[in-house]
């Protein structure tokens, strides 16, 4: 990837964070050469595993890293001063019901959270604060619950492979399914699968169906 001119990444900023926050396109950053910066190192450490292998991070991941990336920028670099962040309220019921159907109807394909903060009519900064208040928890951790929850599904109800059950559920890859999956519930797919089947039939009686193993 070729490097940002000051210009270049100005634009960028002040495009990501004007519908936002009526902020006004940046021109020039003040960026002192050697100067340490624990945020922006913070940021890097968080995107570097997604980088140079093979790895995809989620769409509403990328925006949330964008938004947090471009708001430090503007605040720190570019002479651009924030007011003092408002108390706001939840989502209304209806705006709630929308974006569960909407989540759901499209857990298998791209999700990005302009689109679903503009389903709400709200900015993405107001909607990501918003959503957190009414959902309890971040709109992309919510999204990655709700597609372990139907690989979980899937998985119990359906002879798919680990494969299609990751497409099927709006990951990557299997690998990337295999990670977040085992992050959320506490153990591989696999093993997950094996320990339900072995729960749920009755006692003293086999297991007389086949493990996911592909």
């Amino acid at each position: 990837m070729s490097r940002l001119t000051d210009i270049e990444l100005g634009i960028m900023i002040g495009v990501q964070l004007a519908g936002n926050n009526g902020v006004r396109t940046i021109q020039t950053l003040s960026l002192t050469q050697g100067k340490k910066d624990d945020v922006l190192f913070r940021l890097t450490n968080f995107v570097l595993p997604w980088l140079g292998d093979g790895m995809r991070m989620s769409d509403l991941m990328f925006d949330y890293f964008v938004l947090m990336f471009c708001s430090h920028m503007a605040s720190a670099y570019g002479s651009v001063r924030f007011l003092p962040a408002v108390q706001v309220g939840g989502l209304v019921p209806w705006q709630m019901k929308r974006l569960t159907e909407l989540i759901e109807d499209r857990l298998d394909g791209e999700l990005r959270l302009s689109v679903l903060a503009g389903e709400c009519g709200l900015s993405t900064s107001h909607f990501s604060r918003s959503f957190k208040r009414s959902f309890g928890v971040p709109v992309h951790r919510y999204v990655m619950q709700r597609r372990v929850e139907r690989a979980k599904s899937l998985m119990k109800n359906s002879v798919m492979s680990l494969t299609e059950i990751a497409l099927q559920s709006g990951f990557s890859d299997q690998a990337s399914f295999s990670r977040t999956f085992g992050g959320m519930i506490g153990a591989p797919p696999r093993r997950w699968l094996n320990e339900y089947r072995h729960s749920s039939q009755p006692e003293g009686e086999s297991d007389g169906s086949t493990r996911l193993d592909r």
